[in-house]
C-alpha cells in the first residue's frame, strides 16, 4: 500500500487531495449559507410550489448549483492556482484561502440574517469605520455563539491541514490520514453527482446560488444610472406622470409665510413610529402644537441614516448617493441650506460622532453647511464635561426616573453616549445664541446618537418598542430644552422646526421581532412634525403617505426660496395626494424596495419575490404575487422609476 502512495504518478495526484481538503470546510460553509437562506424564505417557496409541502427533488434542486461551486469549482481553481504558482507552499496557501473565505461567509451570513441582504464592499468598509469609530456600540451586533462556531470551523480546518502536513513527514500516519481523505473526497465527488443529476432548469430566485449572489451584492456597482436623451423638463414630466405627483401647488398662501427665519432639523437616530402608541404629539412640545403640520404617513426613503439624510437635504432619493457626492455633488441643483448659505444664515450640522468623513462629511459641505461640529473630535472634552454633566444626570431624572432600572453592563457606554449627544446639543445651543444675539440668523441640523440601536433597555419593561419610546422621550425633552431658549430669546416665532428620525429599527440585533428582507413599516414609517408658525396657524394633520423627499421642497416653499415645486421628487407635505406613488429603498440594507400606489408593493432581491398588501408589512406567502401581470407591474415600476431619477439626478 505504502509503495502505491509513494509512486510518482500518484503524488500529484495525493498533492491535489490535500489541496483540496482545507478548501473542503471552506465549501460546506459557503452550502450552509444557502441552508440558512433558504431557512427564512422556505415557506414562502412551499407556497409558491406545493401548497402542502416541498418535493424532495425541488429541494435538492435548489442545492445543485451551491454544491457545485462550493465543493468543486471554487477549490479546483484555488487548488490549481496554489498548485503551480506556489507549489512549495501550496498547502499553507489553501488553507489560509480556505479560512478566508470562511470568514467572509461568516460575515455575509450574520449579515444576511440581520437585515435579509448579503453586504456590499461599501456596506463593508463603512462597517469596519463604524466599528473603529464605536466599539461599545458594534457589540452589541455580534452574537457570541456565532463567533465560537466560526472559530470552531476554522480550528478544524487549520488542523486538518496541520494533519496532512506531519501525515507526510510520518509514514505511520498515511494510512489513517489517506482513509480520511477517501471518505471526505467520497462525500464531495457524491454531493457533486447528486447536484448535477438534480441541475436546477429554472436560473432564477432560491434556485441561484448564494454566493452567486454574495459576489453580486459585493462587487456591484451601488447604482446603475440609465442616462436618458429627453430633456430635464420632459424628464421631470415624465416622472410627474409617473408617480402621480403635481407640478404646482393648490396652498399657495404658505408660500414666503416664513421668509427671513431660522431652521432647526433635530433627527433622532433609529426613532420608529410604531414605538408610539399615541402618535408623534407626545414629542412636540406644547409650544410647538398648535403650529406644526404632523404627518401621520410619514417614511423614509432608506433604511441607513446618510441616505435618509440626504433625501431630507436633497428633495431625490438616495440611490446614487455615493456616486453623486464623489463627483462633487449636484452642479446646478441648490438645497435650502446652501441658499440659506448664501443669503449669509450660520449653517452648521452638529454630530456627536462620524465614522464615514470621507463621504459623509463631504456630503454635508456640499449641501451648503458652513459648519460641522464633530464631538468626539472636539479637544474642549474637559470643557465639554462640565457644560454636559448636570444636564445628563438631571435629564435622567426627569425621563428614566429614580426607580427605574437599567442593565448595569451598558450604564458607563449609556452616560458616554450621552455625554457626546450633550456636548454637541450644548455646543450648537451656544452658537444659536451668539447668532441671534449678534443680530445673525442660522440654519442648523442636530443628530443626537441616543436612540442608536440595539437600544439601551430602560426600566422594568420587556418590550424594545418600549425601550426606542423612551429614548425618543428622552430626545423630546433635549428639543424642548432648545424650544424654551428659542422663547426666551424671542425667536421661536422666527423660527422653522423640522422633528422627525432617520429611520426605524433594520436588524435582528436591534429586535428580534423585525422581519427582515421586506419593506415595513418598523424600518420605514417615523414621525414627523414640521412647526411653521406663520405657515400654519393652526394644526394641521395629513393622513396621506409622504417621504423625506417632500421635505425640502415644504421648507424652501415655506422660506420662499422658490414658487412652485421646482426641481425635486418629492411635493410639498401639504399636497400629497391620496393616489401619488412613494418609493422605499432598502437594496443594500435589507434586501428589499418597493413602492405606494394605493396600496404597498414589495420586491424580495434575493429570492426575486414580489409581494403586495394594503399595510407595509409582508409577513405570510398569501401575500405573494402570483399572477405574471402583476409581477410586471411591480418590476416595470421600479425599473421605471430607476430610469427616470437616474436621467433627472445626474443631470443636475
Amino acid at each position: 500500500m505504502l509503495k502505491y502512495f509513494r509512486s510518482p504518478e500518484n503524488k500529484k495526484y495525493l498533492l491535489f487531495v490535500n489541496l483540496y481538503l482545507p478548501l473542503f470546510f471552506a465549501g460546506l460553509v459557503g452550502v450552509y449559507v444557502k441552508a440558512s437562506l433558504l431557512n427564512g424564505y422556505w415557506l414562502s417557496i412551499a407556497r409558491l410550489i406545493d401548497k402542502n409541502t416541498v418535493p424532495v427533488q425541488v429541494g435538492l434542486s435548489y442545492f445543485s448549483l451551491d454544491i457545485i461551486i462550493n465543493l468543486f469549482l471554487v477549490p479546483c481553481f484555488f487548488v490549481v492556482v496554489a498548485f503551480f504558482f506556489f507549489k512549495r507552499i501550496a498547502l499553507v496557501i489553501t488553507t489560509l484561502i480556505s479560512s478566508l473565505l470562511i470568514v467572509f461567509y461568516f460575515v455575509q451570513l450574520r449579515v444576511q440574517d440581520e437585515i435579509g441582504q448579503y453586504a456590499s464592499s461599501s456596506l463593508l468598509y463603512e462597517a469596519f469605520l463604524f466599528v473603529m469609530n464605536d466599539t461599545a456600540m458594534a457589540t452589541g451586533y455580534v452574537n457570541g455563539s456565532a463567533i465560537i462556531k466560526l472559530l470552531l470551523i476554522l480550528l478544524v480546518t487549520v488542523l486538518c491541514s496541520i494533519i496532512l502536513y506531519i501525515a507526510d513527514k510520518h509514514e505511520s500516519l498515511t494510512r489513517l490520514v489517506r482513509a480520511g481523505q477517501g471518505a471526505l473526497v467520497g462525500v464531495a465527488v457524491v454531493s457533486v453527482a447528486v447536484a448535477l443529476f438534480f441541475y436546477p432548469e429554472k436560473s432564477s430566485g432560491l434556485y441561484q446560488a448564494a454566493v452567486h449572489k454574495i459576489m453580486l451584492s459585493t462587487i456591484s456597482e451601488e447604482f446603475v444610472s440609465i442616462y436618458a436623451n429627453s430633456s430635464l423638463d420632459k424628464s421631470l414630466a415624465d416622472y410627474r406622470e409617473l408617480t402621480k405627483t403635481p407640478d404646482d401647488i393648490t396652498n399657495k398662501a404658505v408660500i414666503a409665510s416664513e421668509k427671513g427665519s431660522n431652521v432647526l432639523y433635530f433627527i433622532m437616530e433609529t426613532g420608529p413610529a410604531d414605538t408610539l402608541p399615541d402618535g408623534v404629539t407626545e414629542l412636540v412640545p406644547d409650544e410647538l402644537i398648535q403650529n406644526s403640520l404632523i404627518a401621520e404617513q410619514h417614511h423614509t426613503t432608506y433604511p441607513y441614516t446618510s441616505d435618509s439624510i440626504f433625501s431630507l437635504l436633497s428633495g431625490f432619493y438616495p440611490e446614487g448617493r455615493r456616486r453623486l457626492v464623489e463627483n462633487g455633488g449636484f452642479k446646478q441643483h441648490r438645497g435650502v441650506f446652501a441658499q440659506l448659505s448664501d443669503e449669509g444664515y450660520e449653517t452648521g450640522a452638529y454630530v456627536p460622532s462620524m465614522y464615514n468623513a470621507e463621504v459623509d462629511e463631504k456630503m454635508l459641505y456640499q449641501f451648503g453647511f458652513n459648519k460641522i461640529f464633530v464631538a468626539r473630535r472636539s479637544a474642549e472634552k474637559r470643557i465639554g464635561f462640565s457644560l454636559a454633566e448636570e444636564s445628563v444626570l438631571g435629564i435622567s431624572q426627569r425621563v428614566f426616573f429614580d426607580d427605574l432600572p437599567f442593565e448595569q453592563r451598558r450604564l458607563e457606554y449609556l452616560r458616554e453616549i450621552l455625554f457626546y449627544d450633550l456636548y454637541t446639543l450644548e455646543k450648537m445651543k451656544a452658537d444659536i445664541l451668539s447668532t441671534l444675539r449678534g443680530g445673525g440668523k442660522f440654519a442648523h441640523i442636530y443628530l443626537p446618537q441616543i436612540g442608536h440601536g440595539p437600544w439601551f433597555k430602560i426600566g422594568d419593561i420587556s418590550s424594545q418598542k418600549e425601550y426606542g419610546r423612551l429614548l425618543m422621550k428622552l430626545q423630546s425633552v433635549w428639543l424642548r430644552d432648545i424650544v424654551l431658549m428659542l422663547k426666551n430669546e424671542g425667536a421661536l416665532k422666527k423660527t422653522i422646526i423640522v422633528l422627525t428620525s432617520d429611520h426605524g429599527v433594520r436588524t435582528k440585533s436591534e429586535d428580534l421581532s423585525l422581519q427582515v428582507g421586506t419593506i415595513s413599516s418598523y424600518s420605514f414609517h417615523i414621525p414627523l412634525v414640521v412647526y411653521s408658525p406663520s405657515g400654519f396657524m393652526a394644526p394641521v394633520v395629513t393622513q396621506e403617505v409622504t417621504s423625506h423627499v417632500d421635505v425640502e421642497s415644504s421648507i424652501s416653499l415655506l422660506l420662499g426660496l422658490q414658487s412652485d415645486i421646482g426641481v425635486t421628487e418629492g411635493v410639498p407635505l401639504w399636497e400629497s395626494a391620496p393616489d401619488r406613488q412613494v418609493y422605499f429603498f432598502s437594496n443594500k440594507y435589507g434586501g428589499a424596495e418597493g413602492f405606494y400606489d394605493g396600496q404597498f408593493f414589495m420586491n424580495n432581491i434575493i429570492t426575486g419575490i414580489q409581494y403586495k398588501n394594503t399595510t407595509m408589512k409582508f409577513p405570510t406567502a398569501d401575500l405573494i404575487i402570483l399572477k405574471q401581470e402583476e409581477k410586471d407591474f411591480v418590476l416595470n415600476r421600479l425599473d421605471d422609476f430607476r430610469y427616470l431619477h437616474g436621467a433627472i439626478m445626474f443631470a443636475l
